[in-house]
């Protein structure tokens, strides 16, 4: 401090060797992530490192909206070191469990964890503990309970967040072919007026899942662009053939190449599942905004259909 007093702060990535932070001098200190000497201020700002979300987290809960929230609240109070981990298909690279949890099984995570157990300090150790009670206090009384009775009193951080992420969802390989059959089963007749923007949320979600678990086959994107093109006039259909053949030739190219290295050189191009998705998106809603999208003229007759109403439905209805 300018008064030559030390104030102690924590938080941020840490190097695959625990002995520094990626990067050790950030621009900027969130106030919540300093560790006040005090009894008075330490006190009150552990209340609010530990507090749980406002909404209780339950079985029906969105998973990725948690994740998401998590992650920010850690590292907005300083607690999201201890949530790192080597990558498995990288050791070279620290990852959080907290969005790539299944990437890793129970077993992987705790024998990682282990290997560097001897490298956490006190301030490690503390925030393992908070970390512990601010998820605890951020689910509901059934995966409370069930928590308890899976984690021992004195299991660290990482090994409580596997166990909820097995509580509310397998990382079985059957899990991950349904979540790709999910996908290349969507259509765009399944929302009203061929909303793009929504068929791309959805594609989005299902990408989501599967990238976490390094488990999405890039060929899938082209997946996603058929159907897109599927929708729409010749128009929309058009401004997509250049991007759809820039996929097809990156997808040839990388196809032998490993993972992350893939995933890499897709972002490069543009070519990524984001980047192609909001291409789309852009085209959608240019034709939309300029009266141009014949199917939203009768999205008001199908405003009561839902995302899981499709052809079959439409069968079963007029059988």
């Amino acid at each position: 401090m300018s008064d030559g007093s030390l104030a102690i702060w924590t938080g941020g990535e840490p190097n695959r060797t625990w002995t520094s932070l990626t990067n050790p001098a950030p621009g900027s200190i969130n106030p919540t992530q300093y560790r006040p000497t005090s009894i008075g201020a330490s006190t009150k700002s552990q209340h609010y490192r530990t507090a749980g979300l406002s909404t209780k987290f339950s079985r029906d809960s969105d998973l990725l909206t948690f994740q998401k929230k998590v992650l920010n609240h850690l590292e907005e109070h300083g607690l999201d070191t201890i949530t790192y981990l080597p990558s498995p298909t990288d050791e070279r690279r620290m990852i959080t469990v907290i969005t790539n949890h299944a990437r890793f099984t129970l077993k992987q995570a705790m024998e990682s964890e282990e290997v560097r157990d001897f490298m956490y300090d006190t301030y490690d150790r503390s925030n393992i503990r908070d970390a512990k009670k601010f998820l605890m206090n951020s689910i509901d009384e059934a995966l409370e309970n069930q928590m308890y009775e899976n984690c021992p009193d004195d299991s660290t951080f990482i090994t409580y967040w596997m166990n909820l992420m097995r509580l509310v969802g397998s990382v079985s390989v059957n899990r991950f072919d349904k979540i790709k059959n999910r996908l290349k089963g969507r259509s765009v007749n399944q929302y009203p007026g061929q909303d793009i923007s929504l068929l791309c949320s959805d594609f989005l979600l299902d990408w989501k899942e599967l990238h976490g678990a390094s488990m999405y086959d890039y060929n899938l994107t082209m997946n996603m662009v058929n159907i897109i093109m599927e929708a729409g006039t010749e128009d929309f259909r058009y401004e997509l053939r250049g991007l759809k053949k820039n996929l097809d030739n990156k997808l040839l190219e990388t196809r032998y190449k490993p993972y992350e290295e893939t995933h890499q050189e897709l972002v490069k191009e543009e070519l990524d599942v984001q980047s192609v998705l909001k291409k789309c998106k852009e085209e959608y809603r240019n034709l939309l905004d300029d009266g141009k999208w014949p199917a939203a003229a009768h999205v008001k007759d199908n405003r009561n259909l839902n995302r899981g109403y499709g052809p079959q439905t439409w069968r079963n209805v007029t059988s």
